[in-house]
This record gives C-alpha cells, structure tokens and sequence, in this order.
C-alpha cells in the first residue's frame, strides 16, 4: 500500500488506540494496517510511540505510586510520634522515657521510606531517560523483561 494523505492528530490518535487494541489482540501489522489504509511501516511506527508512551505511562505511575505511599508513611510517623509523646506525659518518672514500641514504629516508617525511595539498594536505583531508550530496548521493556537488564545490556545508565 502506498502512503496516503497525513493524518491530522484526532485522526492519528484514534488510529492509535485501534492499533494498540489489535496489537493486544495479537494480530499482525499487515491485518493493522489493512484494517486502517495504512502501510504496515506506519503501524510499526505508530507501534514505537504507543511503546514509548507505555513505557513513559508506567513510570509516571510508579513515581506516583511512590507518592502515594511515602505520604502514607508520613502520616503513620506523625501518628507514632504523637503516641510516643502522650505516653511520656503520662509517666511519673524523671526520666520520661515513653513506650519503646511506638519508636519502633517510627524506625519502621524510616526504614519503609528509605526503601519506597531506593536508598537500601543504591546501585539499583537509576534515572531513565525514556527517549534515549533505543526501539528494541523499549519493546523489551513493554514486554516485561527487567529494567536493569535490558539498561545493563546496553551499557546506559
């Protein structure tokens, strides 16, 4: 099939869900493209982009994940704080030590948030340019295949 007119962008993005709903479906670029008038080089163009948009999406919501529970945590601390206060106030003795069990809970909330954030294991924790990401790199990523290894056997970090 030769090249048709240019898709305006409502067009192309319309296209795009189709294209990534039949690539789901496991059906082939050429049936995509006939499907769509289109050649089977610009589906498995289109296809680059959905894959760079997944893998984009995906990170985004991690990070957002992230977000979410690190807040989570940060209430939980001021929680544990709170607690650990009120029970050295409540103490007769000198010294007001408190109750340890709610400063364990506060080290949890330390520990949790160190991990959610990735300073347990520094050497895995790395910074992804998404469009620097070579075609085959993302779509090993989008099909699963880990991170690291797929930025490992590149040499990019």
């Amino acid at each position: 099939m030769k090249a048709g007119p240019k898709r305006s962008r409502q067009e192309r993005e319309h296209d795009l869900v189709i294209i990534a709903k039949d690539y789901f479906e496991g059906k082939y670029q050429a049936e995509i493209a006939a499907k769509l008038g289109l050649t089977q080089q610009q589906v498995s163009y289109d296809l680059k982009k959905l894959q760079k948009r997944w893998v984009a999406e995906s990170l985004q919501h991690i990070t957002q994940g992230k977000a979410r529970e690190l807040a989570k945590v940060d209430n939980l601390e001021r929680h544990y704080w709170e607690a650990f206060r009120k029970s050295q106030e409540l103490l007769k003795d000198e010294k007001k030590i408190g109750r340890i069990s709610y400063l364990t809970g506060v080290q949890w909330c330390i520990n949790k948030r160190c991990q959610i954030m990735g300073f347990d294991a520094p050497s895995k924790s790395m910074s992804i340019d998404v469009s620097k990401l070579t075609d085959g790199q993302l779509e090993r990523l989008a099909n699963g295949e880990d991170v690291y290894s797929v930025i490992a056997d590149s040499g990019t970090s």
